[in-house]
This record gives C-alpha cells, structure tokens and sequence, in this order.
C-alpha cells in the first residue's frame, strides 16, 4: 500500500476535531499522525477540581512536550448553588498552588479563564504574567488585590469580567494592549454600580511604579465594549453620565467600534426589554446617533 502524503493525513484528521476517541486512537496508529491528534486533543483543556489538576501536572511531567499544544486553559472550580450566593470555603491547594507552575509549562497560551478560583493563597500573582496570553477571562474569583493582576496582565487584549462585588483598587492602568472589554453584572433593588465607570476611567492612568518610564505601554485602543447585566432593580443604577464622559474624553475608546449591552430581566421587573433597551438609547444618545450603541442577547 502507497504511502499517503502527511498533509492528506493531517487534513483527514482535522474533521476529527471534536473526536476525542477516535483522536486518540489516531495517535497510537502511527507515530507521524501523533502531532496532528495532539494538536486537537490538548488544544483546550478544563480543569474543575483538584483531581483534574493534579493528573495534568502529572500528564506535564511524564510528557513536557504535550504543553506545547495547549493553547487554552480553563480552571473552573466546581461550586453549589449555595456557594455562589454565600461566603465561599476556601478552594483546595491543589488548583491555586499549582496554577503558575502549569502556566510555565505552556509556552503557547493564549486564553486563560478563571472560574470560582481563589488566587489570594497565590502570594505574588506576578507569577501568573504570561507572554503568549492574550485573552483572560475572571468569573467570580478572589484577589488581595486586583491592581497585582492587571498589572502583569498589560499586554492583554481580550478581558472578561463576571462578578457580584468588586473591589474600590480595581484598575485596568497598564492594559496598553487591551482591545475589548467584556463585564457581566447583576443590578438588584437599591444598589448602584459607580464601579463600571470608574473602573473604565482607569484605563489611561499612570501605572505607577510596576512598570519602569521608559518601559510604560501607551494608551490602549478598545474597541469593543460589552455590558451583560443580570437586572432586578433599575438600570439607572449605571452612573450613565460618568460613562458618556469617559467614553468621549478618554484616549483609550477613541477607536471604539461598539458598545454591545445585554439585558437579561429577572422576575419581579416590571419592565419589558424593549423599555429597558429604549431608557438605554437615551442615556447613550451620542452613542446611539454614532451607531456604536448595540444590543445583543445576553
């Protein structure tokens, strides 16, 4: 039997992709079509416990090379109901001590999404900075400090963030290579959220002492801005007037193409969305008249 060429092989296997099986099978058949099965295989991985971490840490040290096809990590600690709406027990050891020498041993990252992870145990989230990463997303983590991570996060160009409470030192300064921003959020009864456009305001601050004069990065250019809001109270809750002036002063959101906003209603509005979508247009007017003003599904 002819030898068939490696790039029909290889191109055979990528119908595969969603394949893990017959993938792995792939790889024990021939020792030329192993790069081509990896690639899939360990393209994007998910961790939700301890058990998960530990067997990968272990899958990393009997074969380093498997790193190299990583390309995105989920760490995603498996939570209840109930933990989700109160204080959270602390996570194992396992995922929080473990997680920065994993990121060492894949050298080609570039999506990193934390979910109900605890990094205040990580003692200098410095060892989270990773070259290669462009796309970080946060789902209702703990920090001692959230200014500690964007600030080794400057190169990054996609940023998500989900949560229910945010700190006053949250600051996206230094994020010179950031290209969009994604925040989900609830709105309940009697609350506001001066966060959402102090945290946006922040993006063209000095960095302060994390990154030398001549090494600080210039201003970003974001250009798309999402807003996921979960509401039960008023949408008024949004310093709407702060957010027009920060999106119309600041250097940063010159190039900015789109601000997409999803609005979800939990029972008890006694709104439709299309009302919630009308007091919207109205408080972004400039916005809307420019045809930057988008609504999405959320």
């Amino acid at each position: 039997m002819p030898n068939v060429p490696l790039e029909l092989t290889d191109y055979i296997i990528d119908f595969l992709h969603e394949d893990a099986r017959t993938l792995a099978s792939c790889a024990v058949v021939s020792r030329a079509w192993i790069p081509a099965a990896r690639f899939h295989l360990f393209r994007s991985i998910v961790l939700r416990d301890d058990a998960f971490s530990s067997s990968f840490r272990r899958l990393l040290t009997l074969s380093p090379d498997l790193g190299y096809y990583v390309r995105d990590l989920t760490v995603a600690r498996s939570v209840t109901v109930s933990e989700v709406f109160l204080p959270s027990k602390p996570a194992g050891p396992c995922i929080n001590n473990a997680l920065p020498q994993v990121l060492q041993q894949l050298p080609h990252l570039r999506s990193l999404t934390l979910a109900h992870v605890d990094l205040k145990n990580i003692a200098n989230l410095s060892s989270l900075h990773h070259p290669a990463l462009s796309s970080l997303s946060l789902s209702y983590c703990q920090f001692a400090d959230f200014a500690d991570l964007t600030l080794t996060a400057h190169l990054l160009s996609h940023l998500f963030f989900a949560a229910i409470g945010l700190p006053v030192t949250m600051s996206l300064a230094g994020c010179a290579a950031l290209e969009s921003l994604r925040l989900q959020f609830p709105i309940h009864y009697s609350t506001t959220l001066p966060w959402v456009t102090a945290l946006l305001a922040t993006i063209d601050a000095e960095p302060g002492a994390a990154f030398p004069s001549a090494a600080r990065p210039a201003s970003a250019a974001v250009r798309t801005l999402a807003f996921d809001i979960r509401l039960l109270g008023s949408v008024d809750a949004l310093d709407w007037a702060g957010l027009n002036h920060v999106l119309a002063t600041s250097p940063s959101y010159r190039a900015l193409d789109a601000l997409c906003v999803g609005v979800n209603l939990w029972p008890g509005v006694h709104k439709t969305v299309a009302a919630v979508e009308r007091i919207v247009r109205e408080r972004l007017a400039l916005l809307e008249q420019k045809g930057v003003l988008r609504f999405c599904k959320s």
